[in-house]
């Protein structure tokens, strides 16, 4: 059984035509989901403005002159609290006052509001600055925002440095704050001493490709296919099945809870508005390899179908497997230790009885965590499983079974799934809470008998009697899938195993490469309503590149001097993302070339280059040596 929940209507819709709730609005969401949810929501009401869209021109920005002597600004940022509640921020400000070649230093209550970003361009057109230093947050964050600010200005985005006093300083160092003040100093003295030796950078631009791939055709890639197409965008989804719907489609899910529809239903519905949109579907049909980079990618398609597919985004929507329990608790040993998926594809068969072995059980117990909150497996939480156990519970209970669920901890996440719980106790339903670390025990001798366990609530062992073990097996990564694509496109793979998305709460959906997208269980387990919900923000996403003619390269990337570069070739070889390669400039005569548009500038050719021929660019040794330099002076006189 597979991930579930309500999926009736798509993702943020109301019960009033263009109106989108989203968020906490909904309910108690986390950060990712609001942001999901948020994207999917977007993605909705791009629909209702198709025609209706006024495109925004703006004029040419002229450039400001950042040439001679480094005049440099600093601001400093209370972040209300977070930073001032520990740091005396008048104290930095005077500090940096004196530093050399400091123009003007000023701080500002929070500089990534509309009225810090208002501050700063003041300060850089009254003292006419050509450097900035802001000392706050996490750049990882909040660079992207000054970036913008001074690009608008036409101040070269690529001459400011931001130094973390936040995270690294008063975040840490809460109940140190003269060593924490100290900390601050020498940060800022050394994005000072950094920021003399900036260089203004300019972005490059290749063409885009207005066309996408979506490669899983379960419910996250039929979401994500039906509203890339839907806005106009060609659309091609590849399943390696012969079949649409993965874990909806018969025999593998009955009803999705907690209303009980059928899930034959939904994924009609799903399909139907699938067709309608124009989305192009290749079942039968793997994908080989995938070159190039955002705005064009190259997709080698086999088998069905075999083509050369070039599109400018893709969307990973591979899906998840099932944990499978080898001889735990009997499975495999016993005939009536059966897993959550099985006894689902026995309710697609006769939801009205159950039989085990030719006979009808007369009572069934269910084992939570299986494979999930499991160090030697899945050590997170799977999401889906407690919902899905006590839907099957209340199926198997008004068959007239008794029923006992073993649990560590109920986790009731889904809209409609904690009223579902309680509607479980008020038929019978038994919850017997098991101590953290324990399992329970399933003993038989041809065939399970009973499960014994601690009763965490009443601290004494117990021993149930059951004719029938249900296993609530979560999800892990699927494989060779997740590999496979680990390695061909460079995602990132977090220690679960899963794909690991370009930043929890600010792009749940992004990934470190640029123009790949994540939907539904690929990422994580989640049940069909946030699967949903992610596929259509993933499609948000992408629709945010297609729109494009052009598609911006960050030019803080590695760069070749070719008269030191001896063609040893050791670049092209230890490169991640195929950004290097050999170039014969002439007979036998070979230099290292860096593709900019697959280079991520993460400087590890730089490092490795045994001839010192790479530079990474906003990185260069001369700027990594000033903030050493400055490191270990104290000095500030100008």
């Amino acid at each position: 059984m597979g991930p579930e929940g309500i999926a009736e209507a798509p993702a943020g819709e109301s019960t009033r035509d263009g109106i989108f709730v989203c968020g906490s609005a909904v309910g108690p969401q986390i950060i990712p989901d609001c942001v999901a949810q948020a994207s999917a929501v977007a993605a909705r009401a791009q629909l209702f403005l198709t025609g209706h869209r006024v495109e925004k021109h703006e004029e040419p920005v002229e450039l400001l002159d950042v040439t001679g002597k480094p005049r440099i600004g600093i601001l400093v940022c209370h972040c209300g609290i977070n930073i001032a509640g520990v740091l005396d921020i008048d104290d930095l400000v005077q500090y940096a006052t004196a530093l050399p070649d400091v123009v003007a230093a000023a701080g500002s209550t929070f500089a990534c509001s509309t009225t810090g970003q208002d501050e700063l361009v003041e300060l850089i057109r009254e003292h006419n600055l050509n450097r900035l230093v802001i000392a706050a947050c996490t750049p990882r964050t909040h660079e992207p925002i000054f970036r913008e600010t001074c690009t608008h200005i036409g101040f070269n985005p690529y001459l400011i440095e931001m130094v973390n006093i936040r995270d690294q300083c008063s975040w840490v160092h809460t109940g140190q704050p003269v060593e924490a003040q100290e900390k601050a100093r020498t940060l800022i003295r050394m994005g000072v001493a950094r920021a003399r030796q900036l260089e203004p950078l300019f972005e490059g631009e290749v063409p885009m490709m207005h066309s996408a791939l979506v490669i899983g055709g379960g419910i996250a890639g039929i979401q994500a296919a039906t509203d890339l197409a839907v806005q106009g965008f060609p659309v091609t989804l590849v399943e390696k099945e012969g079949q649409l719907g993965g874990r909806l489609a018969k025999p593998h899910l009955k009803y999705l809870y907690p209303n009980m529809r059928p899930a034959t239903e939904v994924l009609e519905a799903k399909l139907k508005l699938l067709e309608e949109s124009g989305a192009r579907v290749l079942l039968n049909t793997d994908v080989e390899s995938i070159t190039g980079y955002v705005g064009n990618f190259e997709a080698n398609l086999t088998g069905e179908t075999e083509e050369l597919l070039q599109v400018g985004a893709i969307i990973l929507a591979v899906g998840a497997d099932l944990y499978d329990p080898e001889e735990e608790y009997g499975y495999s040993k016993f005939p009536n230790v059966i897993t959550s998926q099985e006894l689902e594809t026995m309710l697609v068969e006769d939801d009205k009885n159950v039989e085990i072995a030719g006979s009808r059980p007369r009572s069934a117990s269910f084992v939570l965590c299986v494979g999930s909150r499991d160090p030697e497996h899945f050590p997170g939480c799977s999401r889906y499983c407690c919902p899905t156990a006590i839907k099957q519970a209340i199926l198997l209970r008004r068959m007239g079974m008794d029923i006992t669920i073993f649990y560590r901890d109920i986790r009731t996440i889904s809209t409609g799934a904690e009223e579902m719980y309680r509607e479980a106790r008020g038929l019978g339903v038994l919850f017997i809470r098991i101590p953290e670390g324990d399992k329970v025990q399933v003993s038989g001798t041809d065939h399970a008998e009973s499960v014994r366990c601690f009763d965490d609530l009443l601290g004494r062992h117990l021993e149930v009697p059951t004719d029938l073990v249900v296993l609530s097996v979560g999800m892990q990564p699927k494989q060779p899938e997740t590999s496979k694509f680990h390695d061909i496109l460079k995602v990132s793979v977090g220690l679960d195993g899963f794909f690991m998305e370009l930043h929890p709460e600010l792009g749940p959906v992004e990934t470190p490469v640029e123009g790949v997208l994540l939907a539904g269980t690929a990422q994580g387990p989640k049940d069909i309503v946030d699967t949903v919900a992610q596929a259509s923000a993933a499609a948000a996403k992408a629709s945010i590149f297609l729109a494009h003619d052009t598609v911006s390269l960050n030019p803080a990337v590695s760069e070749v001097i070719e008269e030191k570069c001896r063609g040893c070739g050791t670049c092209a070889e230890i490169c991640e993302f195929h950004a290097p390669a050999l170039v014969e400039i002439e007979p036998g005569t070979f230099v290292a070339r860096i593709n900019a548009s697959l280079c991520k500038g993460c400087g590890t050719c730089t490092s490795w280059c045994p001839s010192g021929a790479i530079v990474s660019k906003h990185f260069t040794d001369r700027q990594v040596h000033a903030m050493i330099d400055a490191l270990f002076t104290t000095e500030t006189s100008k």
